[in-house]
């Protein structure tokens, strides 16, 4: 029974994860205009900003802790006391936790600036000029006549 449950949550955490990479494919980014463009890097740049400041003060309380552990070993000479021995687990079960949010939010947050931006320097699809071949029906002469076509579209 608890394999089945585990199983659910793991397919339900994974359909999620699958759900929440959609809005940053390829394919729905070709389909934004500029403004939502934008509005997807932002949000893009604002992810990645904030796994750099997790990561930040995960290393930190993480090298604190180290830093208070080789000091305490360093002067307590072996005299550990029971609030240390916490104050360290918990430091460090912090400090890794911490890294373990951040190291994915910023490389999430990096990819996806690294696909917004591919797609902004190919971005020139969006101003197309084209020249091609018509024929207009002239009403006076009663026949078509060739012209050609200029459309610019952006």
């Amino acid at each position: 029974m608890k394999t089945i449950a585990f199983l659910f949550l793991f397919l339900f955490c994974f359909s999620l994860t699958g759900m929440a990479q959609k809005p940053y494919s390829v394919e729905n980014l070709q389909t934004l205009s500029q403004e939502e463009l934008e509005l997807y890097m932002v949000k893009a740049k604002k992810l990645q900003n904030t796994g750099k400041i997790i990561n930040i003060v995960g290393a930190s309380i993480l090298g604190g802790t180290t830093a208070t552990i080789m000091g305490m070993a360093i002067f307590a000479e072996g005299d550990w006391s029971l609030g240390a021995v916490v104050v360290a687990f918990f430091g460090g079960l912090a400090g890794v936790g911490t890294l373990a949010v951040g190291i994915p939010m910023n490389l999430t947050g990096k990819n996806r600036v690294k696909t917004i931006n591919s797609l902004n320097n190919a971005a020139f699809h969006r101003l197309k000029l084209e020249i091609m071949p018509g024929a207009n029906y002239n009403q006076l002469a009663q026949k078509y006549q060739a012209s050609i076509t200029l459309r610019l579209s952006f």
